[in-house]
């Protein structure tokens, strides 16, 4: 929390730059302001910072990929409440097939989960299934322990609390042992809704 609050606060002080002296990785910057809100749960300032930096992108070049930016806003709207608005952000995206691989199975993983938090459930299944895919494929443990548990919060939607155990049970298999806090702390939040 220390270092990051410090890289915050020096990569501000670049931004307080004139503009000529920032051209090219202002955008860059603002982007890993906004991860280091997202990573402290300062959702509401990582959403801001990330607008700031699609502002900053532009059309122009850039140190950073504006795929980056365009998840990391998608995130941050899906963790301030805003499926529809990641939902439009993730689709400036998908349609773009140059992206990597990594990067089209989380936009998918994001862009089911806020079709889910919008209650539309029809093409949740789908999205999930070619994400899962792509991170069996790149053995990313991480994300396939995601995508289950993705799937077990639509059961949980749609009521089918033996199918959304199933793929809890999977999730938390496949998260054991892993050093990735996010996936862990999803794997604990829905195991709560089991409780009750």
């Amino acid at each position: 929390r220390g270092q990051g609050a410090q890289a915050v606060e020096n990569l501000q002080s670049l931004l307080d730059l004139p503009a000529m002296q920032r051209a090219g990785w202002s955008a860059g910057a603002l982007t890993l302001i906004g991860f280091f809100h997202l990573s402290d749960h300062n959702y509401a300032k990582a959403q801001e910072t990330l607008q700031k930096a699609l502002a900053e992108l532009g059309e122009g070049d850039s140190k950073i990929s504006r795929y980056q930016v365009l998840l990391l806003a998608a995130q941050s709207a899906l963790l301030n409440g805003k499926p529809a608005r990641s939902i439009e952000l993730l689709g400036r995206i998908l349609t773009d097939d140059r992206l990597p691989k990594e990067a089209y199975a989380l936009a998918m993983e994001l862009y089911a989960e806020a079709l889910r938090l919008e209650r539309s459930f029809s093409k949740v299944p789908e999205l999930l299934g070619k994400a899962l895919e792509l991170y069996k494929l790149a053995d990313d443990r991480s994300g396939i322990a995601r995508v289950h548990l993705r799937l077990a919060a639509l059961a949980l939607d749609e009521g089918k609390r033996d199918q959304a155990s199933e793929e809890l049970s999977i999730a938390s298999s496949l998260a054991e042992g892993l050093d990735d806090g996010f996936t862990l702390n999803m794997v604990a939040r829905l195991a709560l809704s089991f409780s009750g």
